[in-house]
Formats: structure tokens, sequence, C-alpha cells
């Protein structure tokens, strides 16, 4: 029986964790890695770029540029750089939070498709939404309110703490989905039946490719919105030494 749970388990496990790789990889533009230098605080009115608990760049209102307390006068350029800095962080992190919490409900969806017909997968769905909300957290919205520390800034959903919960869906799932097949399986025999064991990877991915390349169109728009914005800190920094405490992201490409 053991030797029947592994060959039955071996290809859910494997289809469950490249799912996960998958959407991941959609959610996330290999040649747009992101981090921040600094930590970021976004209010309605605020955007404040923070190193070692002090205030270092402050943009109020999306025009009002503070660096180190003093208010800095710009010249008309400047001006609407800065004003398209501040506005383009400030949409950033919802759709990175966006694109990050569709993908966790895109997984949820392939494993529907590939395994609902042999398990229940509503008593799993929680788990999933813990998911999504630990998601949420991590960037601590509030009314328009954000807070996000130095480091990376990426649609994965493979953190720490995600990753242990995937790694708990997947042990909480397992044994649910062999008595599922063994189930199917003898139902299937019973009436004469095949169940054909070696496409749950290609049910799945045949489910979710067009959600998952709207995604990834967001993705790539997310991606290039960014690089617009370490263009526009280059740019701001070569009018004015000062603004190099507005150089906050750091991207590989």
């Amino acid at each position: 029986m053991n030797t029947l749970k592994n060959k039955l388990a071996l290809p859910v496990i494997a289809s469950t964790l490249l799912l996960f790789n998958s959407v991941s990889a959609n959610a996330h533009n290999n040649e747009c890695h992101l981090s921040l230098k600094n930590d970021l605080s976004v209010t309605p009115d605020h955007i404040r770029i923070i190193e070692d608990d002090e205030t270092m760049v402050d943009i109020y209102k999306d025009r009002i540029l503070f660096i180190k307390g003093e208010q800095i006068q710009l010249t008309d350029k400047q001006q609407s750089m800065i004003n398209e800095y501040s506005t383009s962080i400030r949409k950033a992190i919802p759709e990175v939070t966006e694109i990050a919490i569709e993908a966790v409900g895109l997984a949820f969806e392939g494993l529907n498709a590939g395994l609902g017909k042999f398990v229940d997968m509503e008593v799993h769905e929680d788990k999933f939404k813990i998911i999504q909300e630990k998601i949420r957290e991590k960037y601590n919205s509030n009314e328009g309110r954000y807070s996000i520390t130095e480091g990376e800034f990426n649609m994965d959903i493979d953190d720490g703490e995600v990753d242990e919960l995937v790694n708990e869906i997947v042990d909480d799932m397992v044994p649910t989905i062999i008595g599922g097949l063994i189930s199917n399986m003898g139902q299937a025999i019973a009436s004469g039946d095949d169940i054909d064991f070696d496409n749950f990877g290609e049910n799945i991915e045949r489910e979710i490719e067009a959600k998952a390349d709207l995604i990834e169109v967001k993705a790539d728009a997310f991606c290039n919105s960014m690089k617009r914005v370490d263009k526009l800190e280059q740019a701001l920094v070569a009018t004015n030494p000062k603004f190099v405490y507005l150089d906050l992201l750091e991207i590989e490409h």
C-alpha cells in the first residue's frame, strides 16, 4: 500500500509544487527583480524615505519636496519629475499586492481544476485565503497607508511565512488526495473505467493558462513602471546632488 500511495502522491505533489512555482514565475518577471534601499512609508499626504529611523525624503501632496527637513525649491522640470515619481510609487504598492494575491487565487483554481473531481478542495480553500491575507499584511495597507521595510519589493509569493503555509497545505492535502484517488480508483475498477494519473499537470496548466497570462501582463506592466521610476531617480540625481536620497529602488535587470 505504501508503494501505491507514493505512486499516486508523486504526480500530485509535483503538480502542486510546479503550480506554485509557475504562478510565482508568472507574477515575477526575472528581468526585473526589485528591492528597496531604505524603508518606505506612504500615506495619503506623504511619501517618506526613511534611513535608520530618520526621514531622509518627504514628498508632501506629491509636489512639495523636503530632504532631511529642508524644503527644496524645484524647477518646472524637477517638479514634473517629482510628481510622476511620487504618484508612481503610490500606485505601485497596491498593484504589487493585487498581483500576488491573484496568483495565489489562481493556484487554488488550478488545483481545484486538476483535482476537484477526486477531492473536495473546499476544505483547503481557507488555507489559500490565509496566504492571501499574509500578503496583504506584508504591505500593511490601511486606507492608502503603507509601510515597507528595506529589502525585496516583489510579487513573489514564496517568502518565509508563505513557504511554510504552502508546505503545510501540501502536507494536509496529500492524505486527502490519496484517499480520494484510491476511492475513485476502486470505483473505476469496479465499473471497468480507467483513471489517467499522468495528466494532473496538463489539466492544471490548461485551466489556468489564460488567467496566468493576464497576471503576467500585469506583472510586466508593473515592472516597466518601476523601471521608469528608477530612471526618474537617476535623472533627478543628475540635476541636484541632494537628490541622491531619492535613490530608493534597486533593479537587477
